[in-house]
C-alpha cells in the first residue's frame, strides 16, 4: 500500500501522464486539420472512345467521347471556378470541331460546354460528386493525348485516367459521317478545301 501511494503521489508519473495526454490532443487535432483542409474536389478526366473516320481530300477526322468525372467527396458548383475560368479540355494533334452531343448520369444536369479555340471548355456550373459526363466531339486531325486544364478552388489538380480504346468507324455510318466531316472542313477552310479538290481531279485526270 504505501508502494502504491508513492508511485500515485510521484511527480515523474503525473509528468508522464501529462506529456502523453498533450501527444494525444496534438495528434487528434493534426489529424482533424489534415482531414478538414485536404481539398475534397477533383476532376478525372480520359478519352473513353475514340472511333476513326475515312480519309476525304486528305485530310482525317473522328469522333472522340472525352469522359469528365468529379471524382472528389464535395460537389463541385460554380463558386469553385475561380475567376469564372471554365475546364478546358484539349488535344494535343488535333482540335475539336463541333460538339455533337453529351450524357450524363440519370437525374442529373449536364454541365454546360462549348468548343472554343478548338478546345471543349466546361463552363461554371455544378459537377456532383461522383457525377460524370461524357462529350461526343467531331475533331480534326490524328487526335492525340488529351489535357486538362482547371483553376478550380478548393480541389486537387486533375488526374488523367487510362483512355479507352480506338474504334474503327462502323461501315453503316461512314457514308454520313464523312459527309458530316467533309461539311465542316469545307465551312472552315473554303478556299483550301476547294484547291484539295481540284489538285485530287486533276491528279485523277492524270491517272486516267
Amino acid at each position: 500500500m504505501p508502494m502504491f501511494m508513492s508511485i500515485l503521489t510521484s511527480k515523474t508519473l503525473w509528468m508522464a501522464l501529462g506529456v502523453a495526454a498533450t501527444l494525444s490532443m496534438g495528434l487528434l487535432a493534426w489529424r482533424h486539420n489534415r482531414h478538414t483542409n485536404l481539398p475534397k474536389r477533383q476532376i478525372a478526366y480520359r478519352k473513353a472512345r475514340e472511333v476513326d473516320h475515312l480519309e476525304i481530300d486528305g485530310w482525317k477526322g473522328r469522333l472522340v467521347d472525352i469522359e469528365v468525372t468529379n471524382s472528389g467527396s464535395r460537389d463541385i458548383t460554380s463558386s469553385h471556378f475561380h475567376d469564372d475560368k471554365a475546364i478546358e479540355l484539349r488535344l494535343l494533334g488535333g482540335s475539336i470541331l463541333r460538339l455533337k452531343g453529351a450524357v450524363t448520369d440519370r437525374g442529373r444536369r449536364v454541365p454546360s460546354a462549348a468548343i472554343e479555340r478548338g478546345a471543349l471548355v466546361i463552363k461554371p456550373s455544378l459537377i456532383a460528386k461522383g457525377q460524370t459526363v461524357t462529350y461526343s466531339a467531331l475533331i480534326d486531325g490524328p487526335g492525340g493525348p488529351l489535357e486538362c486544364d482547371t483553376s478550380l478552388i478548393d480541389a486537387k489538380p486533375p488526374r488523367k485516367l487510362p483512355d479507352g480504346d480506338v474504334e474503327p468507324l462502323p461501315h453503316e455510318l461512314a457514308g454520313a459521317k464523312s459527309r458530316e466531316i467533309d461539311r465542316q472542313y469545307r465551312q472552315r477552310f473554303p478556299v483550301w478545301a476547294t484547291l484539295v479538290t481540284i489538285a485530287v481531279e486533276f491528279a485523277s485526270m492524270l491517272q486516267k
